[in-house]
């Protein structure tokens, strides 16, 4: 057995006397004592969700609008590029 392998051994033995974790008996009450009964719970207006659902429409109108201008730029500008093309070979000597 090399050094290492005896270091690892010895390591390992030295956790066999060990005893596992266990919690004092009153800990569990503890902890339930601690959290609120009467919890408040936060609940939304239905005005507030539908204002939240037509700012979500309008933004979404407005980047699919822009999504479309600026396609229908690059097209346009691919049709203007396509036809002086066009012109050049038909009126090369």
């Amino acid at each position: 057995m090399d050094k290492k392998e005896k270091w690892v051994h010895e390591t390992l033995k030295s956790l066999d006397n060990i005893k596992t974790a266990s919690p004092r008996d009153d800990l569990f009450d503890t902890i339930i004592t601690r959290i609120p009964v009467n919890k408040e719970r936060k609940i939304i207006p239905l005005r507030h969700l539908g204002w939240v659902a037509a700012v979500a429409v309008i933004i979404l109108t407005v980047n699919i609008y822009t999504l479309k201008l600026k396609k229908d730029s690059i097209d346009n500008t691919a049709k203007k590029s396509e036809d002086q093309i066009s012109l050049l070979t038909d009126y090369s000597f």
